[in-house]
């Protein structure tokens, strides 16, 4: 179980990965153009492929994951907590992540009002929320308090619950 248990966190650390991949992704949107020369056609393509095989990669990794623990019998069927996406400040990663979320979204709030102009700022805090919810998602998810957390009691509180 050690050994099955550390490459469930290893698959789990490159889902995590390949999500922030994907997130980065947008940051470099504004400096490829599809109707632009070769080389930004060429680039244009390479991101938007970059872009979806990773989020896939990342998103297909984590819910394996998930299946893998259900029907080895890690979590139960019963469901006594809120899954994941609806969850906040689970672990202390949640709460690092759960509060770059919140104040990524009122800077995306705030430009898209127009009431910041910056499109670095803009960029910036699109792809920051990006990765901030991709890792909201999993830092409150069971998966990861299974397989991270050391304290007995958080493990616990997972027995039960459904992701």
């Amino acid at each position: 179980m050690k050994t099955g248990k550390l490459k469930d966190k290893k698959l789990l650390y490159i889902a995590i990965g390949c999500l922030i991949v994907s997130s980065l992704t947008v940051m470099a949107s504004p400096y490829v153009d599809i109707e632009g020369t070769v080389h930004q056609k060429i680039l244009s393509y390479i991101i938007g492929i970059l872009f979806w095989i990773s989020l896939i990669c990342g998103w297909t990794l984590w819910f394996g994951l998930n299946w893998t623990l259900k029907k080895n019998g890690s979590f139960s069927k019963k469901k006594e907590r809120l899954p994941g996406i609806l969850r906040f400040f689970s672990t202390p990663q949640a709460i690092v992540s759960d509060c770059i979320f919140i104040i990524s979204i009122i800077l995306v709030l705030l430009s898209g009002l127009h009431i910041i102009n910056s499109s670095i700022v803009e960029m910036i805090s699109v792809t920051i929320m990006l990765i901030t919810f991709h890792l909201h998602y999993i830092f409150n998810g069971k998966v990861y308090i299974y397989l991270t957390c050391k304290r007995e009691h958080l493990r616990e509180q997972v027995k039960g619950a459904n992701v």
